[in-house]
């Protein structure tokens, strides 16, 4: 805000200014149709500076530029560009809207939907996401572990031991034990940083797993971060970063 000081302030404007008044509707009326014969006509640097900012300020290009890859032979589902579209605006603080606007968004750009694979869901074509959902794997992965351990309890009762069961026990005892010895440990070194970028490498193992339909559970995901932080860390603080790392994945 401009204040001008009190020696300088013209008390007498709005009489000095009513002599000019035809001359200031004069200008008024050049101006106007000035507007009307050539528009605004912004110069260079005010056009590129506000394409720039609208730019900048284009949600979806953003999303697709740091998370999508476009090009004639991608194609997506749209559950899949949705679920990367919310984990993006989320981590972004973008606004996230609806799924029914996300997708007209998408074909406002061009991309052709249509029904595919032989559960006929929609999809769109020219563009894939390569971002996961982090949290839906994180919940999708706790799911199944908690399946699991339905599925054995139910064997205990039984008395029967499926195929499996021994090994998934012996592996959650394995688990088990080194969480509490890791309570034991001093503080790490292991920042909150790097688990959370250990925590992104986990859940895109995860998702690997599953592209392959292997079978594995929360002891084979300790091993390959073992495997990882032990070329890191001291031996001491590994069992502590993996359970902080589990902790993340699991949403403990």
């Amino acid at each position: 805000m401009v204040t001008i000081p009190e020696s300088e302030v013209v008390k007498s404007l709005s009489d000095d200014l009513k002599v000019e008044r035809p001359g200031i509707l004069r200008w008024m009326i050049d101006g106007c149709l000035m507007w009307q014969r050539d528009g605004l006509n912004p110069p260079k640097i005010v056009r590129d500076a506000t394409r720039d900012y609208l730019e900048s300020e284009d949600t979806m290009q953003n999303f697709f530029e740091d998370c999508c890859v476009v090009g004639k032979n991608m194609y997506d589902s749209l559950e899949h560009l949705w679920d990367g579209y919310v984990d993006w605006c989320e981590d972004c603080r973008e606004f996230i809207g609806t799924k029914k606007a996300f997708g007209q968004k998408l074909k406002d750009r061009g991309y052709e939907s249509r029904p595919y694979t032989s559960s006929r869901t929609l999809h769109y074509f020219g563009i894939r996401c390569i971002r996961e959902n982090r949290k839906k794997t994180a919940e999708e992965l706790k799911q199944k572990m908690e399946e699991e351990r339905l599925r054995q309890a139910a064997a205990g009762k039984s008395g029967t031991v499926p195929q499996g069961t021994a090994k998934s026990k012996a592996a959650a005892n394995k688990h088990k034990t080194m969480r509490q010895a890791a309570l034991k440990l001093k503080a790490p070194s292991f920042t909150s940083g790097r688990a959370r970028e250990m925590h992104t490498w986990s859940l895109n193992w995860i998702s690997e797993q599953e592209a392959a339909n292997r079978t594995f559970g929360t002891a084979d995901l300790e091993t390959e971060l073992r495997i990882t932080l032990r070329e890191e860390l001291p031996a001491n603080e590994v069992e502590a970063a993996i359970k902080q790392v589990m902790d993340l994945v699991l949403g403990v």
